[in-house]
């Protein structure tokens, strides 16, 4: 293993500002360097711009009379897209062969924290007690109701449209956990029967969607009481007659599950729009006590909560 301790040759700090930043991407030319990743770019400009940037860390291999850049490529990119300039760790190592300016350059693989690791630090902090699935729902549901209007294109897939969830860091979208905790606590509630240790997210598949989690919370705000019984029937289907709307949304989600919805031999797409549509559909005629067929109007907006 190359020990890359013994092979420094310089480690200075310096001042990475766009134009230093421009001038390190002369040396990115390394054969087999990875493919930019824009959206990890995006990322960290953002955090850069945030003031959620600590420091820059760049490294070179001295290899036949050459420089050659091993760590740095996705930081300088966004230092010159941020515009910002942030203090940072430079090195230079000597490596003898091929062989040893691959192994160099793999010693600089870092992976960036996933949402998920980082929703559970932030969880174990706020001392959280729901399963980690919970609160990754609660997550991406908050970021539905934050930074999506609510148009048919409000529910899209995942959190939001390709376009919408690169414009929101995870830094961002992590913090509202804090903000959702109580409403979290009425979703756990029901996902979870009340904390029961047994209680699976397979048991509750047909709720545990963020679009669904949406609306739970939404309905949550306008009258508690009322969204505990609609969801708990919704969840449970005990004691419903088919015509119910609780009883309709239920099959409906059911039936609506990871490739979408079975019509005859094929499968179509169920997108988060639709699912929140129907939920709300569901929900006003039960606060309204009439009948419904939960007609999908994908051209229209959400129906406002009665």
């Amino acid at each position: 293993m190359l020990d890359l301790r013994k092979r420094l040759i310089e480690r200075r700090n310096v001042e990475l500002s766009p134009d230093l930043a421009k001038h390190y991407l002369n040396f990115n030319t390394y054969s087999t360097q990875r493919a930019l990743r824009p959206h990890h770019v995006n990322d960290l400009a953002k955090k850069m711009v945030q003031g959620l940037f600590r420091y820059a860390e760049v490294s070179f291999a001295s290899y036949l009379n050459a420089d050659i850049m091993i760590n740095g490529q996705h930081q300088c990119q966004a230092i010159i897209k941020s515009g910002e300039t942030y203090p940072c760790v430079l090195e230079k190592f000597r490596v003898e062969n091929a062989r040893e300016l691959s192994e160099a350059y793999r010693q600089f693989e870092y992976l960036p924290r996933s949402l998920r690791e980082m929703i559970k630090v932030e969880a174990e902090a706020l001392g959280v007690t729901w399963p980690l699935w919970v609160s990754s729902l609660v997550v991406s549901a908050a970021g539905l109701l934050n930074n999506i209007s609510n148009t048919r294109f409000s529910f899209t897939s995942g959190v939001g449209s390709t376009n919408e969830r690169n414009a929101i860091t995870k830094d961002v979208r992590v913090q509202y956990l804090a903000k959702y905790l109580l409403e979290g606590d009425f979703i756990a509630s029901v996902l979870t029967f009340e904390g029961n240790a047994k209680a699976t997210r397979t048991s509750v598949k047909h709720l545990a969607r963020a679009a669904v989690v949406a609306i739970m919370i939404k309905t949550y705000r306008k009258d508690s009481e009322d969204a505990t019984i609609f969801w708990q029937n919704t969840r449970d289907g005990e004691g419903l007659r088919k015509d119910m709307p609780e009883m309709q949304l239920r099959e409906f989600l059911i039936k609506s599950g990871l490739y979408g919805c079975q019509q005859g031999s094929f499968y179509r797409k169920v997108t988060n729009h639709e699912l929140a549509y129907r939920s709300i559909i569901a929900w006003n005629a039960v606060r309204s006590n009439s009948k419904t067929n939960l007609k999908y109007m994908p051209s229209k907006a959400l129906p406002p909560l009665k």
